[in-house]
């Protein structure tokens, strides 16, 4: 990939991310900075689609929405939704679910399942990599309580 090429894809992954926010009304004072967690999950998921498959690349680039977006709510002082629901957008497998609609309308069984596949994979991805950083948030957060009880 050319550099005007990604330089133009993160510019309208950081866009697409605002936009969302507006959409999912977040408090204005944190539209743009919600961007952020688009424009660098969506980056690392472009590097890491180059060397491996859509899954990874997805868990990975959800990963950095998930710690950038817990990081950023205890920064701001904000629920985490204001930062995750946006650069979740990027993920979302709106077009596989769209062609597996489509597939099952033509009575193209094969490729609605193969659709319906590839949109579950990304999902499952997904759930997964927030599964695994709200999980750490949480056992780090059990582990300080339980160290300061005993001081």
């Amino acid at each position: 990939m050319e550099l005007k090429q990604l330089i133009i894809q993160l510019v309208a992954s950081y866009l697409a991310t605002v936009a969302a926010a507006i959409n999912v009304n977040a408090p204005r004072n944190f539209i743009y900075w919600a961007g952020i967690p688009g424009l660098v999950s969506y980056a690392v998921y472009l590097f890491v689609l180059n060397l491996t498959n859509s899954f990874i690349a997805t868990f990975i680039g959800s990963l950095i929405v998930s710690i950038m977006g817990q990081w950023m709510a205890r920064k701001f002082k904000t629920v985490v939704n204001v930062f995750y629901i946006p650069a979740f957008f990027l993920y979302v497998p709106g077009v596989a679910i769209y062609e597996t609609a489509e597939y099952f309308m033509e009575n193209n069984l094969i490729a609605a399942s193969q659709s319906f596949y590839q949109a579950l994979v990304t999902a499952l991805a997904i759930g997964l990599a927030v599964f695994v950083v709200d999980s750490a948030m949480d056992t780090y957060k059990y582990h300080l309580n339980k160290r300061s009880q005993i001081k």
